[in-house]
């Protein structure tokens, strides 16, 4: 719709509900003139001035015009003058304008509820702003001749009454008619029980009020106060029914009375002969009487929501707290969240509840939500940037957002775009504040039309947005101990392996330790009996004294010397992988070396019915090595085959050149071993620990491998059960 299109539409509304108020103050007027068959005088009760005020009320002041254009024209048709005219349309307008300023100034409902509305009525707008109209009109018609001043009093007096009695009986009665029902109010079915109450009481009422007013009553009983039979059955409407049973019981009692003392019948009209003191005791009653109901009606009005305010603040807090105590009891936050946006949402019957999370980085996420079906859902929503911005500005002070129409708050158009898309029309956001950080939103959506949001519903939600907080709280503070208990056991995990392995370390070192000790109880026996075997010997030649060859000499400190290199072995850490033998190499003949060692080897080899098979060439080159240190080797891999086999072994030493390195094999054609007692024959722990049935540990072999990987080069096993077993190594030739 275009603006002049708007504009026009606002214009004719105008246009016609100043019609309608200028035709109802004039039908209003010619109506009670007829009735009461009066001319321009004043009117005991004058419903012109009640509707002129509940129109403005309700509509507004800019409705005057209608008032003065109503009651011009009704002067002019009863033939008054021009000057009389415009008094008396000035004097009813001003009125109502002036009553209606009043009224507003004490923030005035037009639902009469309150004791400051009913009293604000009476006061203000039946007794100070009539006095207006009555001064103005009374002054006018004095002032042009029409009346004489020695009446002014008594007509000035009638037309107050009369304008505050109209005000009185038909204000209230417009301001409950034009109200209606809420919009968001359903109508209220009465039962039945309540219904035949209302009945019976309007009955009774109507019944009395027309055996005081309209009967004839006869001089008898004029004497007692009859016109107030009617008041237990008002109070009676009142106190049951409120505002509406006030302007009920006083319009029926109001319009008997009235219709009574038109026929001449009646309290008023049998007390007095004058006809003014009639009129005087009729508005006297009729405003006693509407008064006293609307003020009794506003008293229990107010009594009853206050009543039904402090029943309805039990229940939210009973309510908040068995929400609080559901949000409390789950420590899981989706949970949480959950149940959070659920039980809001029910309580407050809105369309939509969300909870939004603002982490830290700047990104926004809508965690939960309750969403009636006829809405957009926000989950899978992602904010821009600058709307995120705003938002952390917004609630940056922890500031509430409460909207009853987004349509008429003026916002930046991120914000006007989420409104329009999501069809919010009214919204109410609390900040949920986690360790004085913002940690995300409690909002609440109206998408049918605009909702005032009161203020227990404000408070609610920020009593729950702190136990969301608590929640939140608790809920981290367990992830946190699961996390320690997780971090814990993982600790205790990793100490008890690394345990462990210094247990197996532990018992390693207990191995090795006793792989010490049998080489010194064991290995190095053997060199000892060496060394035995050449004395006994020499010990067998006869004579005292007993010269020594040279011969047997050398071999002494061979055996001698190998001993103290066993010895050095052992005390030099050799059982440590890392560490490298020193050698002291020089050019030797292999022929020369394996000779001198067979020699020395020859009692053990006869002892043993061993036999040596030496396939060396006469050429082969010269080797680069520690004669002491190869030695041992050879020395070892000798003793070895004679202390693991049966006697009558074979035993064949070959030496061939391959590239730049001399090939050398020791075979025999002893018992043998397995594949896997080759793979860790050359191991410090293989022997002694783990083949109890042998007189050896392996020392040997180990010391084997670490002076043949000193020279460059390497040694291996290969042999088979029951064939027999092969050593090979390699050495370098002298250059």
């Amino acid at each position: 719709m275009s603006i002049t299109s708007l504009s026009q539409n606002l214009f004719w509304r105008y246009f016609v509900s100043v019609g309608l108020l200028a035709i109802a103050c004039m039908g209003s007027a010619y109506l009670t003139l007829s009735l009461l068959g009066l001319g321009i005088e004043a009117s005991p009760v004058w419903p012109p001035a009640g509707i002129a005020l509940a129109a403005l009320l309700l509509k507004g002041r800019r409705l005057w015009t209608g008032i003065a254009i109503g009651m011009f024209w009704f002067n002019l048709s009863l033939g008054a003058s021009w000057d009389i005219s415009l008094g008396s349309v000035a004097g009813s307008t001003l009125q109502a304008v002036i009553g209606v300023t009043l009224l507003r100034r004490i923030e005035f409902r037009p639902s009469l509820e309150r004791l400051k509305d009913a009293l604000g009525l009476v006061i203000l707008g039946a007794m100070i702003a009539t006095l207006v109209n009555a001064t103005i009109s009374t002054t006018v018609s004095c002032w042009v001749g029409y009346l004489d001043w020695s009446l002014f009093g008594q007509n000035w007096g009638t037309m107050w009454l009369g304008d505050s009695t109209g005000i009185l009986v038909v204000t209230p009665l417009l301001l409950k008619v034009g109200m209606g029902i809420p919009r968001r109010r359903l109508p209220r079915i009465l039962p039945s029980q309540q219904i035949f109450e209302a009945l019976l009481c309007w009955i009774m009422l109507w019944g009395v009020s027309w055996m005081v007013f309209v009967c004839q009553t006869s001089l008898a009983l004029s004497e007692y106060p009859l016109e107030y039979l009617p008041f237990p059955f008002v109070v009676w409407a009142t106190w049951r029914f409120r505002v509406w049973g006030a302007v009920f019981a006083s319009l029926i009692v109001s319009g008997m009375a009235i219709g009574g003392a038109l026929q001449g019948s009646g309290p008023f009209v049998v007390k007095v002969e004058d006809t003014t003191q009639a009129i005087l005791l009729l508005q006297t009653f009729m405003a006693v009487l509407t008064t006293t109901a609307l003020v009794l009606a506003a008293t229990m009005s107010e009594r009853q929501q206050a009543e039904e305010q402090l029943r309805a603040t039990l229940q939210r807090d009973r309510l908040l707290a068995e929400i609080a105590l559901r949000i409390r009891q789950s420590l899981d936050l989706d949970q949480i969240f959950q149940t959070t946006v659920t039980e809001v949402r029910q309580l407050l019957q809105a369309d939509r509840v969300y909870i939004g999370h603002l982490d830290p980085t700047g990104k926004s996420k809508i965690v939960a939500e309750s969403v009636e079906s006829c809405c957009k859902s926000l989950l899978g929503w992602v904010a821009s940037d600058e709307l995120v911005q705003e938002t952390r500005s917004l609630f940056s002070n922890r500031y509430i957002v409460v909207r009853d129409n987004t349509s008429r708050v003026a916002v930046t158009p991120h914000l006007q775009d989420y409104y329009d898309h999501y069809q919010i029309k009214a919204t109410l956001t609390v900040p949920l504040i986690l360790d004085n950080q913002l940690f995300g939103l409690l909002g609440v959506h109206q998408c049918d039309s605009p909702r005032h949001w009161q203020s227990f519903e404000v408070d609610l939600l920020r009593q729950l947005a702190t136990q969301v907080t608590i929640a939140i709280q608790q809920a981290q503070l367990y992830q946190q101990v699961q996390t320690l208990n997780t971090n814990l056991e993982a600790q205790v995990e990793e100490r008890t392996l690394q345990l462990q392995e210094k247990m197996q370390e532990l018992q390693k070192l207990y191995e090795l330790k006793d792989i010490f000790l049998q080489a010194v109880s064991h290995d190095l026996r053997t060199s000892i009996m060496g060394l035995l075997l050449i004395l006994k010997n020499t010990q067998k030649c006869s004579g005292e004294s007993i010269s020594i060859p040279r011969p047997i000499l050398e071999r002494l400190i061979q055996t001698s010397d190998r001993q103290l290199t066993l010895i050095n072995a052992l005390s030099e850490d050799h059982f440590s992988e890392g560490r490298q033998i020193a050698l002291h190499c020089q050019p030797l003949s292999l022929n020369e070396l394996v000779g001198g060692i067979l020699a020395d080897l020859q009692p053990l080899f006869a002892r043993n019915d061993a036999a040596v098979k030496i396939l060396i060439p006469k050429h082969l080159p010269a080797i680069d090595a520690d004669p002491a240190q190869l030695r041992c080797v050879f020395e070892h891999l000798f003793t070895n085959a004679l202390k693991h086999n049966l006697p009558g072994v074979n035993i064949t030493l070959e030496a061939t050149v391959d590239k730049n390195a001399i090939h050398c094999t020791i075979a025999d054609d002893g018992v043998g071993m397995t594949r896997e007692q080759c793979d860790r024959l050359f191991k410090l722990y293989v022997r002694g620990l783990h083949c109890q049935h042998l007189t050896g540990i392996g020392l040997g072999l180990y010391l084997c491998r670490q002076i043949i990987t000193a020279h460059g080069g390497q040694i291996n096993a290969n042999s088979s059960p029951g064939v027999g077993s092969t050593f090979a190594f390699t050495l370098p030739i002298a250059v």
